[in-house]
């Protein structure tokens, strides 16, 4: 078992990541000045650069206490604990990402399918990052079964990403005579999705945990700059809300303009 050490910031660079989008840094780097990093980071020796490391696991971190060190806030050298790591890392990174919201499933799915192809089973891929077979199988339907013009829309809808499941719908609409993803049908189906009322969040499960700890925060002394985030998470968890995530104009601009935001045949798989 590898021991957790103090590594200055600036000995620390961003490794292969399966993740390509990053979201929350400002919330993440108002959390870290606030309260201090809470979790330690996964880092690999670099081999090119002697005394430095790449970042295996918690890039997002990483880039939060890159931005307070912009604001000087932190030093360049702030101790960052790091647990160092000799191997390749890609298990541990997909086990670090499967622990965080925010990972596409259709990124962690192509990580699943690097480590398919050095021979791993998915039952293996399950054990090793602490996910059900199914959850496995399903990213890797996701990311093999969407159009790459849908991926890039989706990257951009934000928030209003369907979950995973209604992801894994989506992945199932494909062309009967080639069995490819059916581009243009996957569009309609995400556009006609994205026009439906949303679901009441609720305030039960993982939901009621966040929002227990969050208002927690509204009896503390708190700047006064963080209340408005705070006032934030809360209404995202408790909101009842029958709109649209996104505006029906911004959606135009997503899939463009000349496309109706109709649904038009059969598209269920």
């Amino acid at each position: 078992m590898s021991t957790i050490v103090d590594l200055p910031l600036s000995c620390l660079s961003p490794g292969p990541n399966i993740r390509k989008t990053f979201t929350g840094i400002e919330l993440l780097a108002a959390t870290i000045r606030m309260i201090g990093l809470l979790q330690n980071l996964i880092v690999a020796p670099d081999l090119e650069k002697p005394g430095h490391y790449l970042i295996r696991g918690g890039e997002r971190r990483y880039r939060a206490m890159k931005l307070l060190v912009s604001r000087k806030d932190i030093p360049a050298d702030f101790p960052v604990p790091c647990r160092i790591i000799t191997t390749d890392g890609d298990i541990e990174a997909l086990a670090e990402n499967e622990g965080h919201e925010g990972v596409p499933p259709w990124e962690t799915g192509a990580g699943y399918c690097r480590l398919i192809e050095r021979g791993m089973t998915q039952a293996q891929i399950s054990e090793a990052v602490g996910r059900s077979q199914t959850h496995v199988s399903l990213c890797i339907r996701i990311h093999r079964g969407l159009a790459p013009k849908v991926i890039h829309t989706l990257e951009r809808l934000g928030s209003a990403v369907p979950n995973v499941l209604e992801l894994g719908r989506l992945a199932m609409v494909i062309d009967q005579d080639t069995l490819k993803p059916d581009e243009e049908k996957q569009l309609l189906w995400l556009q006609h999705h994205l026009c439906q009322p949303k679901k009441a969040r609720g305030e039960h499960g993982k939901s009621a945990q966040i929002l227990s700890r969050v208002r927690k925060l509204q009896d503390m002394s708190i700047p006064l700059e963080y209340v408005p985030v705070v006032e934030a998470i809360i209404r995202y968890i408790t909101c009842v809300d029958d709109h649209l995530t996104l505006p029906r104009g911004h959606l135009q601009e997503i899939f463009g303009g000349t496309q109706q935001l109709s649904l038009e045949g059969k598209l269920s798989p």
